[in-house]
């Protein structure tokens, strides 16, 4: 009798253990500090915040860098639990569930990260982005990965999407003309590599400023009440100034 009570409490831990495995999904593109891969490891500010927010809740995250569209589509039938670091889109809501409020929140409580994205032209281009989005230079060269992209694609605009900032910037660099729609932190990177040292300039006004979100599958079986533990975590990883230091002070 003892030796069955104990294999039914063996199978009982073992189910709750299996019960806590999380699979997330994330861009396969280098977005430095925030998301990028490093051969074979997943990396970045936003990993680090939802990983130790996970990790803090008993979760193991079992994370896969995938191409945006597969992320979406993985997000869609199941096969992953949700998306790191994405932001609301009207397109992606009947297939992710999102914090309450992410819809109309600019600045969401339960965001990974706020980040802006800037306008970069080059350095003998005087163009200055003033809020106007029809009076940006083209091609506009962004990552792939960024929502706005087929936002400003539904306006009209020529958007050239790629894998990389590096390799927006070298376009820039040679053709003189169109813009670069990245971040700032990644615009003072780029600076330091002598091949686009003063070579360009960040217009002063962001062309918008985006909170990033672990967004969930509609199909995963998580609780609502297990979702919003997970995004309050974040919240508080976030909001703590000490632990922002350490991971800021690793980038």
């Amino acid at each position: 009798m003892k030796r069955l009570l104990f294999i039914l409490i063996f199978i009982n831990i073992i189910s709750i253990a299996e019960g806590k495995d999380i699979k997330l999904s994330c861009d396969a593109r280098y977005w430095y500090p925030f998301v990028y891969t490093e051969g074979a490891l997943i990396k970045g500010m936003h990993i680090d915040i939802v990983t130790k927010a996970l990790k803090n809740l008993g979760y193991n995250a079992h994370i896969n860098a995938l191409p945006r569209k597969r992320s979406i589509l993985s997000a869609e039938s199941g096969d992953v639990d949700g998306i790191i670091s994405i932001t609301y889109h009207p397109n992606h809501a009947k297939s992710l569930e999102y914090p309450e409020g992410a819809n109309v929140d600019k600045e969401s409580k339960f965001r990974i990260m706020q980040v802006d994205l800037m306008i970069i032209s080059h350095i003998d281009n005087n163009y200055e982005f003033e809020g106007d989005i029809k009076s940006i230079p083209a091609p506009i060269r962004i990552t792939r990965g960024e929502t706005i992209a087929d936002d400003l694609k539904n306006q009209g605009l020529e958007v050239e999407e790629t894998t990389s900032d590096e390799q927006n910037f070298s376009k820039l660099i040679r053709d003189k003309k169109g813009t670069v729609i990245t971040t700032s932190v990644i615009a003072e990177s780029m600076n330091k590599d002598k091949r686009f040292t003063s070579k360009f300039k960040i217009s002063s006004t962001p062309l918008i400023s985006q909170s990033y979100y672990l967004a969930f599958s509609v199909k995963t079986k998580l609780s609502s009440s297990g979702k919003k533990n997970i995004w309050e975590e974040i919240s508080r990883l976030r909001d703590d100034y000490v632990y922002m230091l350490q991971v800021f002070a690793q980038y």
